[in-house]
């Protein structure tokens, strides 16, 4: 399925990066790339509110400019700002519109304006657009007008949005924020710069020669002289724009200094190298389960390598839960265990797989019970990352939920969340729009905490396209605009719904019981931000893992073990919780027998415990044994025979407590390991 998911690019909203004296604009913040492919970066730093450039319209029309519809120069509709004429247009000839002459924008800089529109219900000419596709548009084009490029429009109801919208809805009816003369300052967006950009101000609808008017005013064009601002990269480089052709993950540096020869400000620009093969990865965007409801999940997979993969991705359910339908249907369906095909999975063709799963929780669950969801992208020889190939997800039965909600993964053991340092956090913020139309404009904002590794981020997939920009060097911002998220009221919870999924790393030797902690704020448009919950997890150096006890008794008709009178010969568990909430667990090896005592003639060691799979046994003897790895719930993983020292790699199972068993001679111990 075609569905680009990300694009790393500036907004052209305000998007750009403010330092102590001077602010830059960049066509990325960060750049993904496939290795040894060449990469344009290119950076403008200019002094905000440094106007070098004015046009009014005191007179008339600037000399180059041009106008199509009804044009007047004056006051016809009170005062302007500074109480001279101004540009009013008028739709009772063709569609209003004022074009500049070619304007120099080769160093960048910003744009700003007065605007104001009528109110609607006003008397010709002073009649305001109400209708939701009546507003003004400015763009800019730098091939003379043959190609318009969109900067913002102004919707009637005194909001901004980056594209008209063409619904004819009454979004006014008397006066907006934009009904009263404003100044508004935009960026200039990379694109637009050039030595000769055109921009426009265009009314593309009204209602007829009546109505629909506004007005414009004192255009300025900070258009910063390039030898006021001097960038210098690392290699020594002084252009804007340099070419590099990176072998792996490259960033580079750069300075701006004045004419002076004085530093301004620093700053980076990342570029993300690709694996040259493959590394496959899957993760679950979930709902949360409410005993007798629907939830509606999403598979979402990609593959953060250059070279195409296919295969198949597989959804086990708990119990608890039962599958309803999803969109695609899954290819087959075994038992418990949903399956999907995919092809031509890579990031450069842009290709990503994404399932919706509705799925049904029982009616027995519980609040306090648990969902377990296994999630599956096939593991193919050669994938450089297969740890990221299964998730493990746990989820808790609630009685109610927050459509706009953040999660983690891993989740993290017992009640501080523990994770080992070395572990990446995966971080899904969620979204549904609740209102009553359409969401335009929505954006993400997430305070990064001091032990994650700001330049580890990776994008793993998203609902729609998102652009992506760091705001002071630790915020992260998330901006997906142009949306137009429909309200869950008139299309349900897919198509109201999006996420953006991304990974950090942690910074390197963090110490036991270090804290991350993280939560983000939702803005709808301009409502006030929708602040989610707050995930957090703890770093362990496995401490906090209570080593299993196991009691050998043989030869008796019963024996009393934690409270209970045990009759019959078996292997019994008795689970507690430690100091932080953690399972620990005991076990009873019991052998009623009346042939007489017998004794265990063996015992063995595991190190390292915990590991990341690859353990060293080593027995007492040197007589061949019965081995067995098994989860918690019984089921075998893996069984061996060994003698003396024996090396096991365990590190394709999920992390997670395991059970390892030697058997000999009829005789057997069990120990606990804990993969990472």
């Amino acid at each position: 399925m075609k569905h680009r998911t990300f694009i790393f690019l500036l907004s052209l909203f305000s998007l750009y990066r403010t330092f102590a004296q001077c602010t830059v604009t960049t066509l990325n913040d960060i750049i993904t790339t496939c290795p040894n492919t060449s990469v344009t970066v290119g950076v403008y730093p200019y002094s905000t509110g440094v106007f070098n450039t004015l046009y009014n319209f005191n007179s008339s029309i600037p000399p180059g400019w041009q106008t199509t519809g009804a044009t007047t120069f004056g006051t016809p509709c009170g005062n302007s700002i500074d109480g001279t004429p101004y540009y009013w247009a008028s739709t009772s000839v063709g569609m209003p519109s004022i074009t500049t002459s070619p304007i120099n924008t080769s160093c960048g800089g910003e744009i700003r304006f007065d605007l104001m529109y009528a109110i609607q219900g006003g008397t010709s000419p002073c009649e305001g657009p109400d209708q939701m596709n009546e507003g003004v548009l400015l763009q800019y084009s730098v091939n003379n007008g043959a190609n318009w490029t969109d900067i913002v429009y102004f919707v009637p109801d005194g909001t901004t949005a980056p594209h008209i919208n063409n619904s004819a809805v009454p979004a006014a009816t008397g006066p907006t924020p934009f009904t009263q003369w404003n100044t508004f300052t935009y960026p200039l967006p990379y694109n637009a710069i050039s030595n000769g950009t055109l921009f426009r101000w265009i009314q593309p609808n009204s209602s007829g020669a009546c109505c629909d008017n506004w007005g414009l005013d004192n255009i300025k064009f900070n258009d910063n002289n390039c030898a006021n601002n001097i960038i210098t990269w690392e290699n020594g480089s002084t252009q804007n724009n340099i070419t590099v052709t990176p072998a792996s993950d490259t960033t580079l540096y750069f300075e701006v200094f004045d004419s002076l020869g004085i530093l301004q400000c620093t700053d980076s620009v990342f570029i993300d190298v690709l694996s040259p093969g493959f590394d496959n990865l899957v993760n679950l965007v979930s709902a949360n389960f409410m005993p007798g409801q629907q939830a509606y999940t999403t598979i979402h997979a990609e593959n953060l390598g250059c070279q195409n993969t296919s295969g198949t991705i597989s959804l086990v359910l708990d119990p608890l839960t039962s599958f309803v339908s999803a969109v695609p249907a899954p290819n087959s369906i075994n038992g418990d265990t949903l399956y999907w095909n995919y092809t031509n999975l890579s990031q450069p063709s842009g290709n990503s797989f994404i399932a919706n799963v509705t799925l049904l929780t029982s009616t027995n669950a519980q609040v306090g019970d648990s969902v377990y969801l296994d999630l599956k992208i096939n593991d193919l020889v050669g994938d450089s990352d297969p740890g990221n190939n299964i998730r493990n997800y746990r989820f808790p039965v609630l009685n109610g939920y927050d459509p706009n909600d953040k999660k983690v993964y891993p989740s993290g053991d017992c009640t501080p969340h523990f994770v080992y340092n070395d572990e990446k956090l995966t971080y899904t913020i969620r979204f549904r729009n609740t209102g009553n139309s359409y969401a335009y404009n929505i954006k993400l904002i997430d305070s990064l905490n001091p032990n994650i590794k700001k330049e580890s981020l990776r994008i793993l997939g998203s609902s729609h396209p998102v652009k992506v920009h760091f705001d002071n060097n630790d915020v992260l911002r998330f901006n997906f605009d142009t949306i137009l998220l429909p309200a869950s009221i008139s299309v349900g919870p897919y198509l109201s719904t999006g996420y953006v999924i991304f990974e950090f790393e942690q910074k390197p030797n963090l110490a036991h019981g270090a804290v991350i902690k993280n939560k983000a704020r939702i803005y709808f448009d301009y409502n006030p931000a929708i602040i989610t919950n707050q995930v957090f997890n703890t770093v362990t150096d496995g401490s906090h893992i209570s080593e299993s006890d196991t009691l050998v008794v043989f030869a008796l008709d019963s024996t009393i073990w934690n409270n209970q009178t045990y009759t019959q010969s078996g292997i019994y568990s008795y689970h507690s919780l430690n100091q932080y909430g953690c399972d620990s667990v005991s076990y009873l090896d019991l052998n009623i027998s009346s042939l007489g005592l017998s004794t265990h003639t063996f015992d063995f060691s595991i190190h390292p415990n915990p590991s990341n799979g690859k353990i060293t046994i080593q027995t007492t003897n040197n007589e061949e044994f019965e081995l067995k790895v098994s989860g918690l719930d019984g089921k075998s993983v893996f069984t061996s025979k060994i003698s003396g020292s024996s090396e096991i790699d365990l590190g394709y199972l999920a992390p997670g407590t395991y059970l390892v068993s030697c058997t000999l001679n009829g005789s057997e111990i069990t120990k606990r390991i804990v993969i990472k």
